[in-house]
């Protein structure tokens, strides 16, 4: 079962795959934290958000919405992930 310790398997997969010269570690660090950053939703239990609701666990983090908007923002930030 995939977890938040497995998550980064394929990002660290790919960069030790292919080198550190096509993949920046910067960018291999934030592509392991981007793969384990949906299930930081767990953290919503604490506010008193239930499994079920559209921002619980498997909720709106989980969406492709979410994958989108996520990848946006790194998009933004992709010169600073190159050095």
């Amino acid at each position: 079962m995939a977890s938040i310790l497995t998550h980064p398997a394929i990002p660290l997969a790919a960069g030790l795959g292919t080198g550190l010269k096509l993949i920046p570690p910067r960018l291999l660090i934030l592509a392991c934290f981007a793969s384990i950053l949906p299930d930081l939703d767990v953290v919503a239990f604490k506010f008193g958000i239930p499994y079920h609701s559209e921002y619980g666990h498997r909720g709106f983090s989980h969406s492709i919405t979410f994958a989108l908007l996520t990848g946006l923002l790194a998009t933004l930030f992709s010169a600073q992930l190159q050095a």
